[in-house]
């Protein structure tokens, strides 16, 4: 059945709902997987009117910025790092019986938006004001749940609610960490394809730089499981372990020498 958020008046920041991680439960292949490239993982290229779900969450956002932008700054000041408010297009929140259907949101940090190895999704966190705006994703997931189509708002922080948090503001600001790699995964290795259950979370070998358009440091990066879960209850395979590729690279030497050897050999027999 689809969803099609109605527009109701928030009498309260208490009135935002909140899924608490349900409405994400179903994107995690889609969101974090290493069995597939981020491209292939993640569009962002869709138009939101081509799905009536998104269309009237996009709708929903944009009468509802106020409120949401003072949810997404309450949330940097809790957490002390960069993020954005994240929702799912296809997910109800409960509400009462007859009541209006709306969205629910959780809040994604950037150590968790860097896990996606998508550039757009991280560098949308890495770039914007966090004392000026709020970042909001949108996703609809595929029928398989291996993919989805994303969008993103900005909503301003109110004048009003900057000043009243002027100070907590100031503090974060000195105080949030200023790092702006990235990680992408613009290729994998037929030996990163080996799954290995050793694999410890963010690894980060066999990295290489690049300048992404704000010309920041990004790094190519694998091997990464979603931070504060449980790998093997969410069904999660690290594909690419160091030891594992330490193991070929000996065993590569190992055939380059033992093929000169032979020819050397055969030259001088």
């Amino acid at each position: 059945m689809t969803t099609v958020f109605e527009l109701s008046p928030r009498q309260g920041l208490s009135e935002f709902m909140w899924s608490d991680g349900a409405g994400l439960q179903h994107a995690q292949r889609a969101l974090f997987s290493r069995r597939r490239l981020a491209k292939d993982r993640i569009h962002w290229a869709f138009s939101p009117d081509n799905d009536p779900r998104v269309s009237s969450l996009i709708r929903w956002i944009d009468a509802m910025a106020n409120g949401l932008a003072t949810v997404g700054l309450q949330k940097l000041l809790e957490t002390g790092q960069r993020g954005a408010l994240i929702t799912n297009a296809d997910y109800r929140a409960n509400t009462s019986p007859g009541g209006p259907t709306q969205p629910a949101f959780d809040w994604i940090t950037l150590s968790q938006a860097k896990l996606t190895c998508d550039r757009i999704f991280q560098e949308s966190v890495v770039t914007y004001k966090p004392h000026l705006q709020v970042i909001v994703f949108v996703f609809l997931l595929s029928n398989s749940q291996n993919s989805m189509a994303v969008w993103r708002r900005k909503v301003t922080i109110p004048e009003g609610v900057r000043a009243a948090h002027r100070r907590e503001i100031a503090h974060i600001m000195e105080v949030i960490p200023q790092d702006k790699t990235v990680f992408v995964d613009e290729y994998v290795p037929l030996i990163c394809a080996l799954p290995n259950p050793m694999t410890t979370p963010c690894s980060e070998h066999f990295h290489r730089n690049h300048r992404p358009q704000n010309h920041q440091k990004r790094s190519v990066v694998f091997g990464n499981d979603f931070s504060g879960l449980d790998a093997r209850k969410n069904n999660f395979i690290p594909v690419c372990d160091v030891s594992v590729m330490y193991v070929s690279l000996i065993i590569s030497w190992a055939w380059t020498f033992t093929a000169l050897f032979v020819v050397l050999s055969f030259c001088f027999s």
